[in-house]
């Protein structure tokens, strides 16, 4: 049984600064592109690069945290939870960044599917800057144009079981078809509609999904709500009681009209990190954010969260899900989704969600 996602990938640096330092870093940062342009990648990564980083005033910690993408997340999640394989189909460069992406998945394991290589190029690296009252920047810088690393979508080796999609592409969109054909898992957490994206096309991939995250840290929540004819005000949902409203509860009824049988639904607001499961039967179960926890967003784990529980309650033979027990399904998917998350880089299951408790 795979699971199966294609994504763009950047190594990501977590940098920790001073106080009102997080914008007048990420300038200085930014100042690097050009040299990054011209070799073409970081000579002496990451060692040279974390000395860099440390050597400029109000920086205060470096974490090399690896490979990232809103793909890769949930992949690592389910692949931890279950112990399925999980195969990521991207693009990759060449150069000692590339070397320390690949290393890091095969550490992880993660299979790749390389997409496109890139001989001329390394890897983007992208930055967080994080101040302790919480205000942060980020940045990403490309050693090439950004062009080079799209790429179109190639054919799987193998079947996938299952899917993970934060976009639409036609070629994912066949691929979603013929997951579902099979009895297989499509699941769907749109991200942001950008120049490139359309809503129409988002719309294509309902009927094949059976679980659908929305995150309201992008407006493709309230482009929903839109579509189905539904008034909702300039900013919704502005707060997390708001996902449970009249409003979420018409959109939800809309969408899980739009989805197959016995999917699942979830809006998670940001930065609370309040999350409202809808099903086709029942009342909705809001799940509030554990305690202690920061306001970075975990949907992308949470959709992970909810495909490996899925999968895992497959394994066990056990389909189909008790109305008496969802409430408490649903808060245990919160925490795997939070846990591990209180250091940085953040901690993933291992097998079995008790691992991160340990």
């Amino acid at each position: 049984m795979t699971v199966y996602g294609n994504g763009f990938l950047a190594y990501h640096l977590e940098v920790r600064v001073a106080e009102g330092q997080a914008s007048a870093i990420e300038a200085q940062v930014k100042a690097w592109q050009a040299e990054f342009r011209r070799h073409g990648t970081w000579p002496g990564f990451p060692d040279s690069l974390v000395e860099r980083l440390r050597a400029l005033p109000g920086v205060e910690s470096v974490v090399c945290e690896g490979p990232q993408s809103a793909v890769l997340i949930p992949l690592r999640m389910v692949r931890g939870l279950t112990g399925q394989p999980a195969t990521l189909s991207t693009v990759l460069g060449t150069g000692p960044i590339s070397q320390a992406v690949e290393a890091q998945l095969a550490a992880w394991g993660i299979d790749v599917e390389v997409s496109k290589r890139l001989a001329d190029a390394d890897m983007p690296l992208e930055f967080s800057f994080r101040e302790p009252g919480g205000q942060s920047a980020s940045l990403r810088l490309y050693p090439a144009s950004r062009a080079k690393y799209r790429a179109a979508i190639t054919p799987p080796h193998a079947p996938p079981d299952h899917l993970v999609l934060n976009r639409f592409n036609q070629g994912l969109r066949d691929l979603a078809e013929q997951v579902a054909e099979r009895g297989g898992l499509v699941s769907f957490r749109p991200r942001e509609l950008g120049r490139h994206d359309r809503l129409e096309d988002y719309l294509t991939l309902l009927p094949l999904t059976r679980q659908l995250v929305l995150s309201s840290r992008h407006g493709v929540i309230q482009q929903f709500a839109r579509h189905a004819n539904l008034t909702v005000p300039r900013g919704w949902p502005s707060n997390a009681a708001a996902l449970a409203s009249q409003p979420a509860r018409q959109l939800a009824t809309w969408l899980l009209g739009q989805l197959p049988a016995e999917a699942i639904l979830v809006f998670n607001h940001h930065p609370s990190g309040t999350s409202v499961f809808y099903r086709d039967t029942g009342d909705p179960v809001t799940v509030p954010a554990p305690a202690g926890y920061d306001a970075a967003s975990r949907a992308a784990r949470l959709q992970g969260a909810l495909l490996g529980g899925a999968l895992a309650l497959e394994n066990a033979q056990q389909a189909g899900r008790d109305a008496a027990t969802w409430p408490e399904e649903c808060r245990r998917l919160v925490e795997i989704a939070f846990n591990g998350t209180n250091v940085r880089p953040w901690r993933y299951p291992d097998r079995s969600p008790e691992a991160l408790e340990n």
